[in-house]
C-alpha cells in the first residue's frame, strides 16, 4: 500500500498510478489541514486545474505581451522548467502511446496519458506505472507544490550532466537532462550518491 496525496488515504499502486493520471489531467481537490484557535483540527479544500495546466499557465504568465515582440526578456528560471517539463511529459506520453504500445495518438496529451493510464496491464506496458510516476514528479516540482525548485551544481548520478533540479524542502528531485526522479523516501539516495561523487572528485585532484 502507499500514501495518496492530499486525502491521506491509503491505495493501492495501481490506484496510486491511477491518481497520478487525474492530477496531470483532470482539475483535483486538495486538503490542507490546519488548527484553529480551539485547538480543533479543520481542513481547506481548494480545486486546482490539471498539473499540466498548471505547467502552462507557469510559463505563460512570465510570457505575456512580449511574445513576438522581439525584446529579449529576462525570466524566472522556474518559468524555463515548467515549459520544459510540458514538453517532455508531452513528447513521453506520445512515444508510449505509438512506439512501445503501437496505438493512435491521441490530440492531446491529456489524451494519451489517459489512454496511457487504462493500459498498466498490457505485456508491452512494463516500466509505464514508473513513467507516469516520474512525469508526475516531475510536474509537482516546476509547478511548485513540492516548494520552488532549485538547481544543484552536481551532475547527474545517472548521465553527468549538471541539471539536477530539487525542491526547495528537498521532498522531490529530478534531472531535466535524462528524467531520471526521487520521491521522498528516494532524495536521501540522491544526496548519498552525491556524496560519493564529491569523495570520488576530491581522491582524483
Amino acid at each position: 500500500m502507499r500514501q495518496a496525496d492530499g486525502d491521506g488515504a491509503a491505495v493501492s499502486e495501481r490506484d496510486q498510478v491511477v491518481l497520478y493520471v487525474r492530477q496531470l489531467t483532470e482539475p483535483y481537490d486538495h486538503t490542507e489541514p490546519y488548527w484553529i484557535t480551539s485547538g480543533r483540527p479543520a481542513a481547506h479544500k481548494a480545486r486546482h486545474p490539471s498539473l499540466l495546466d498548471q505547467l502552462r499557465h507557469t510559463w505563460r504568465a512570465t510570457v505575456g505581451d512580449d511574445a513576438g515582440s522581439g525584446i529579449a526578456a529576462s525570466k524566472p528560471p522556474v518559468t524555463i522548467g515548467a515549459l520544459d517539463v510540458e514538453l517532455r511529459i508531452t513528447a513521453a506520453s506520445a512515444d508510449w502511446v505509438s512506439r512501445v504500445l503501437e496505438l493512435p495518438l491521441r490530440d492531446t496529451a491529456e489524451g494519451n496519458i489517459r489512454l496511457l493510464g487504462g493500459r498498466l496491464s498490457d505485456v508491452a506496458a512494463a516500466g509505464l506505472a514508473e513513467a507516469i510516476e516520474s512525469w508526475w514528479r516531475w510536474a509537482r516540482v516546476e509547478t511548485q507544490w513540492d516548494g520552488r525548485p532549485r538547481s544543484l551544481p552536481d551532475p547527474c548520478p545517472y548521465c553527468a550532466q549538471r541539471m539536477l533540479r530539487v525542491a526547495w524542502d528537498v521532498s522531490a528531485a529530478w534531472c531535466s537532462d535524462c528524467g531520471a526522479a526521487w520521491g521522498a523516501d528516494e532524495v536521501g539516495v540522491l544526496g548519498a550518491m552525491l556524496d560519493e561523487q564529491r569523495v570520488l572528485r576530491s581522491t582524483h585532484r
